[in-house]
């Protein structure tokens, strides 16, 4: 049996138990998701990890199971203009018209078998 070799990799805590000490994790590369169980990380008051949180870790594969390890807050640059740039109507940038979503009309059409 070949040995999964653990990755360094960035991911969004979506669900989080600190009594039970576990807590599921959205990975960068959009692959499986990652379990966590029994973190010291879960646990630690200064590191008040929560539900929305990025965090860094080491993930590896156990199975048909991504395993979280070694939590850690990842430190990320504040973007303090990002909720005036999100309020404003010229957001699509310049010169571009934000005009919402685009529905394209093949796509909405319902499609009978047979």
């Amino acid at each position: 049996m070949k040995k999964a070799v653990p990755v360094n990799m960035m991911g969004v805590v979506i669900y989080i138990s600190k009594d039970r000490q576990r807590a599921i994790l959205w990975c960068e590369d959009h692959g499986p998701l990652a379990y966590v169980r029994r973190e010291k990380a879960l646990l630690d008051q200064e590191l008040a990890i929560a539900i929305g949180d990025c965090v860094n870790f080491v993930a590896r594969t156990d199975g048909d199971f991504r395993i979280g390890r070694k939590l850690e807050l990842a430190r990320l640059p504040p973007v303090s203009s990002l909720p005036a740039l999100l309020g404003t109507k010229d957001a699509a940038g310049p010169g571009r018209v934000n005009t919402g979503n685009v529905v394209y009309p093949e796509f909405t059409k319902q499609r009978r078998c047979g």
